[in-house]
């Protein structure tokens, strides 16, 4: 599948959404739609966070960002890493992944973090993620609601020596 990673535009955002809300998670789409007005929109709070697209021809197909955990200690956290369902297959996620490990190792980030669900649905990435040399870090019980745990893994990208 030809294509390749850019960063998002304003004009993006409506199949950024479609992509997102290509798999049947509850809260996903208005989660997402909420940060992507608060970001496109320019706003200051969001001034270092990052979001690209995995784009073929007029077609996007992935979308991932990061942003940095501001008021500790500098490290980045993944956010809406998603592959349109039916392109899923393809290497996409990878793509994406591999693209922001590459530029936040270029600032010498230390630690990359992602959070995901316990639930069922959401299996698939967690394994993604496990694939993609991420460690699991902590549980948050209950976090999203009653029986729905938040995961998170985190990934070294950066030595603290040189």
């Amino acid at each position: 599948m030809g294509g390749g990673v850019r960063l998002a535009r304003k004009e993006d955002k409506g199949q950024m959404l479609d992509v997102i809300s290509s798999y049947p998670f509850k809260w996903d789409k208005k989660i997402a739609k909420s940060y992507y007005d608060d970001y496109f929109a320019g706003s200051m709070s969001l001034k270092e966070d990052r979001v690209f697209v995995y784009s073929a021809g007029d077609q996007i197909k992935g979308v991932v960002g990061y942003s940095i955990d501001r008021y500790e200690t500098g490290n980045y956290w993944v956010g809406w890493l998603y592959v349109d369902k039916k392109d899923s297959a393809h290497g996409i996620g990878g793509r994406l992944l591999s693209y922001i490990e590459k530029r936040l190792r270029k600032k010498n980030v230390r630690w990359l973090y992602v959070s995901t669900s316990s639930t069922k649905n959401y299996k698939p990435g967690l394994k993604f993620y496990r694939d993609h040399g991420f460690l699991f870090e902590a549980r948050l019980e209950s976090y999203y609601e009653d029986g729905e745990d938040q995961i998170i893994l985190c990934k070294r990208l950066a030595s603290t020596h040189g």
